[in-house]
Parts: C-alpha cells; structure tokens; sequence
C-alpha cells in the first residue's frame, strides 16, 4: 500500500490500472485505536493521491484495511486522498482508523470518482469532513455506509461533509456527528453540505445526535423496510447478530451463497464438538443430505459483519484455535459460522451456524 501511494502521489495517476487486495492489512496495531486522539500509533499514514489523483481502479474483494493513522493540517486525506474523474474505490473497508484534517474522510479526502460498496468505521476530526468522504466534487458514491465518529466547527456530515454536483445513492451513517462550535449550520447525520443529489440516503438521528432531513431512528435503522429501493438481494443484507442490527454489505467470496446458507439442523449441516469454547473451535462434521463431504471452505464473521477467519481443506474436519487473520484471540461473543461443503462430485451446499466464544 504505500509503495502505491508513492507512485501515485509522485506522478503516476495508474489511470486504466486495476489494483485488487489480496488479504486484510493492518497499517497498525488496532488494540488502542480509539485512544489515538491522545496517544498516536506508530505509524502515520501518507495518503495514496496527495498532489496528484488516484485515477485507476482498487477493488478490495471484500477486504478490509485497518490502523490508518493521519493527524497534520494538510487538505483532504484518507486512505485516499485525492481520487479523480477517473478514479474507482470498490469493495472495501476501512476500520479501525483515526483521521484529522481538514477535509478529510474514512476512506477518501476528496472524489471526483465511483465509490462503489465501501464501508469506513474510523472517526474523523477537522473541518468539511465525513464518516466516509470529506468532499464529493461531482463523484459518486454508492451502496456505501460510515459508522465512525465525527468532529469539527462546520461542514461535518456522517457519511460526507460536503456535496458539490455529485450523487449520493443507496447509502447510511450511524456515527456521532459533533460541532464544537455548537452551531447546527452545516452540519448533519448524512451530508454537512450538499448541493447536489441524494438518493435514498438514511442516518440514525439518535446515535448521530442530530435530527433533521433523512434522519430515522434506531429501530427505523435496523428495519430493512427503512430502505426503499435498495438491492437487499445481492448488494446489501440485513440480520439483527451482524453489524449491531444495522445494513451490512455483501463483499465477500459468495456473497449470495452466504445470504442463502440453510441454518443447520438435527439433519444436516454443521456440527461442532461443542457450541461455547474458551480455547478451540471444532467442526467435527458436516452432514450432507446426499453424500459425504470431501472439502470445506469455512468462513467465520464477528457481529460487524467481518471475516475474522477463514480456510479451505481437504475433508470435513477443521479447527479454529480463536485468532483472527492477525492473531490475535478474538473477543468474547457470538460468531456466525458459514461452510461450503462440496461432495465428491464438486456440488457445493451452504450451511450456517452460531457458535459462543467465552473464555
């Protein structure tokens, strides 16, 4: 990642170019994050497109990027600074992360691009700033929603802090939005400035702290109803143990599959040694209705809707020893258990399962 925004930010715009993430990358270590406002990480982030825009394609494949870490008085920064007209952010996430700047976003400083099924939790703290985009200068940003804290004096938005002759479609912010100069101008749940067009946007009034235009409550907010003319079967889905109750996107490998995976039952399915573990996680079978399992994919997501583990293995048994992609333990909780079990003949069936992590 930062030998691409070397490239980028010396001249190189990778205009026709497509860059796909392979893994999950942590920038740094994500235990403390949250306090990065007082005690900075180790590493500071330089972002990809500062002084000259990022005009090819970065395609997350579902990924997700961690531990940006930003805190200076340039303009517009995020993992991407500057994203131009012919720019494309697809399938990615950003967590974890802690941004000041004026201008500056979760995932994109400023976009004259597509921003296209992306999500950023990290907050954010300057001036024309957003959860996701600081400014949209006549981008567009799709099927993408923003969780992370806002704060600032003016031009503060959830999801993008201002929109000049761009679109905004299909998108939410959850995040606490904050003026601390106490005046509502220009400040909002959703988009601090716009002038231009949203199209079946939402944010949550209550956890946003801010009523006004597209706001809705909570519950409204985890009602999939809320969210008229949204794709709900191949974009986006909606389950009251992932993403604390609220829409999540369907990236991942499968995402379709993973949607329909039959919850497994006292016939067939997956089955574990034991439901709640403290040390490891065993799958000691999957029961298939027609024939024996002779490879599994496994995938395991947290309740934010991230894999935080995954394999593929010749058989029908496997075990998680309760780390993530970084190893580190995983936390206390419940995760959703996704397996493709394929037969000898190559046929794949999806079965779902929950299993209690409690050390």
């Amino acid at each position: 990642m930062a030998g691409l925004a070397q490239m980028v930010n010396d001249g190189y715009v990778m205009k026709d170019k497509t860059f796909t993430l392979g893994a999950d990358i942590m920038l740094n270590d994500t235990l403390n994050w949250k306090n990065w406002g007082t005690t900075a990480p180790a590493r500071t982030w330089k972002p990809i497109g500062m002084g000259s825009s990022f005009q090819g394609t970065f395609d997350g494949a579902g990924h997700v990027i961690g531990g940006v870490y930003i805190n200076n008085s340039n303009s517009y920064q995020g993992l991407f600074g500057y994203v131009g007209s012919g720019g494309t952010i697809r399938n990615l996430g950003v967590v974890a992360s802690y941004f000041v700047g004026s201008g500056s976003g979760g995932l994109v400083g400023y976009n004259s691009g597509s921003i296209t099924n992306c999500y950023a939790t990290g907050n954010v703290v300057g001036d024309v700033i957003g959860g996701l985009v600081g400014r949209n200068d006549g981008g567009s940003i799709t099927n993408c929603y923003a969780t992370g804290n806002v704060r600032g004096y003016s031009g503060l938005g959830g999801l993008v802090g201002r929109n000049d002759g761009g679109s905004i479609t299909n998108c939410y912010a959850t995040g606490n939005v904050v003026s601390e100069s106490g005046d509502p101008m220009y400040v909002s749940g959703l988009v601090g400035l716009n002038a231009y067009k949203i199209t079946n946007c939402y944010y949550d009034k209550e956890t946003s702290g801010i009523d006004g235009n597209y706001g809705r409550t909570t519950t409204e907010m985890k009602r999939q109803v809320t969210y008229a003319g949204w794709d709900f079967e191949n974009i986006w889905a909606i389950d009251a143990t992932i993403n604390d109750g609220y829409p999540y996107l369907l990236m991942r490998e499968a995402p379709s599959s993973v949607r329909d995976a039959k919850k497994s039952d006292s016939r067939y399915g997956v089955r574990f040694k034991d439901n709640i573990v403290k040390d490891k996680l065993e799958i000691a079978d999957v029961i298939l209705p027609n024939d024996k399992a002779v490879e599994i994919n496994v995938a395991i997501y947290d309740n934010t809707g991230n894999v935080v583990w995954s394999k593929t293995q010749r058989g029908k048994e496997t075990v998680w020893d309760l780390t993530n992609s970084y190893g580190r333990i995983v936390a206390n909780g419940s995760y959703l258990v996704i397996v493709e079990a394929k037969d000898k003949n190559g046929k794949s069936y999806w079965y779902s399962a929950k299993v209690v992590v409690k050390r």
